[in-house]
């Protein structure tokens, strides 16, 4: 059989899978195709969709295609699209269907489905789009490119609800809301980040050290004493001494003055975070302003308030 002859009119074919799509021991043939296509010589750029063909219980057996869809319609792939089965909800049985859309290596969209028996179809239980996209058993992490001047991504983490799915069933299936959400370098964090034009880069780098004592103090302007006992007296944002604290999440950065043309050497920065103990708990949300000087081309933290 040539799938590149029973597709509808207006898919162009891409490539074909040999998947057991719904665990019964059987591979169903799950085929990539182009649709929307502006220059059929050159489709790349195109959307594409997949459709899986399975074989159904009749004698001879008919073959029915599932064309495989998230309820907002969107599209699952522009660039490399990747179809898989893997284990990402443990509430269901079997595996899931995991479609990735690689761009550049990046996973930039992501959907799953799974096969439900009692409706003989495939069931979509997320779908997301972000500038990289992590997926594990029951936790899905979305990193988001922030449009500010400091190339920073906020990353959001998404768990299934009680019905093992990602969207809320309300007639509308909406994703669910993200659990937790932080603030993270674009491109990891540099050696030197003290250094950096930026202030809230430096307030974002001491969080991400605040239990490394040797790398938090240098965050800090020289001469003050006793600066990470501010931390240990609360004045950081976190209320547990530092050596309880597991992670601090940066929520938010802005700088709220900055006197950019009358004294370069001074910022303030507003900072919200939450800040996880070692014992499991969540300690909420706090805002702090930090108080920022220029110090041999550095900028180092002055003091919280």
């Amino acid at each position: 059989m040539s799938f590149r002859e029973i597709l509808p009119e207006g898919w162009k074919y891409v490539k074909s899978y040999r998947l057991d799509t719904n665990d019964d021991g059987e591979r169903e043939w799950a085929i990539l195709y182009y649709f929307d296509v502006l220059d059929k010589a050159r489709p790349q750029g195109a959307p594409i969709g997949v459709v899986v063909y399975k074989l159904d219980d009749n004698t001879p057996p008919n073959i029915i295609a599932h064309d495989l869809r998230p309820p907002n319609g969107d599209y699952l792939c522009e660039c490399e699209c990747k179809p898989d089965m893997e284990s990402v909800l443990s509430g269901l049985e079997g595996d899931e269907l995991v479609i990735r859309d690689l761009c550049d290596g990046e996973t930039t969209r992501l959907t799953v489905f799974h096969w439900d028996s009692d409706k003989k179809e495939y069931t979509s239980v997320g779908h997301f789009c972000g500038d990289h996209i992590e997926i594990s058993q029951d936790r899905v992490t979305v990193e988001k490119r922030e449009s500010g001047r400091a190339q920073l991504m906020k990353a959001e983490t998404y768990y299934p609800d009680e019905n093992s799915t990602y969207f809320q069933r309300d007639g509308q299936c909406r994703l669910l809301e993200c659990t937790e959400e932080e603030l993270r370098f674009c491109y990891g964090e540099a050696e030197d980040v003290l250094c950096f034009r930026y202030p809230e880069k430096v307030v974002l780098g001491f969080y991400s050290q605040y239990n490394d004592d040797e790398k938090a103090t240098a965050y800090f302007v020289e001469g003050v004493q006793g600066h990470l006992d501010q931390c240990d007296a609360s004045q950081c944002g976190c209320i547990a001494p530092r050596h309880q604290i597991a992670h601090v999440r940066v929520i938010d950065l802005q700088v709220e003055y900055e006197n950019g043309s009358q004294d370069l050497n001074q910022a303030i920065v507003g900072v919200t975070v939450t800040c996880e103990r070692r014992d499991g708990t969540n300690e909420g949300e706090r805002y702090i302003r930090w108080h920022l000087a220029r110090e041999g081309g550095c900028w180092r933290l002055e003091r919280p308030e």
